[in-house]
């Protein structure tokens, strides 16, 4: 859960070799709930609110939307 007036916060994520850019969006002032999730610019479908982490050396970009899956609709 994030406040309502929070638009959006980053944080950079180091697993092991590898670096996770995340940004964490929040168009519609929601408060928790995940509408979207995308890994190096693909979405993630069947994502289960979590995301595998790979010690590959890479940076990798998380782009997270919160809401619910009718808010991306709009």
């Amino acid at each position: 859960c994030i406040p309502r007036s929070w638009p959006a916060f980053s944080i950079v994520y180091k697993y092991r070799s590898a670096c996770y850019d995340i940004a964490v969006e929040n168009p519609h002032a929601a408060t928790h709930g995940i509408a979207s999730i995308e890994l190096d610019g693909a979405t993630l479908h069947d994502h289960g609110n979590a995301i595998a982490l790979c010690d590959d050396g890479r940076v990798h970009a998380v782009r997270i939307r919160l809401g619910t899956a009718s808010t991306e609709l709009t």
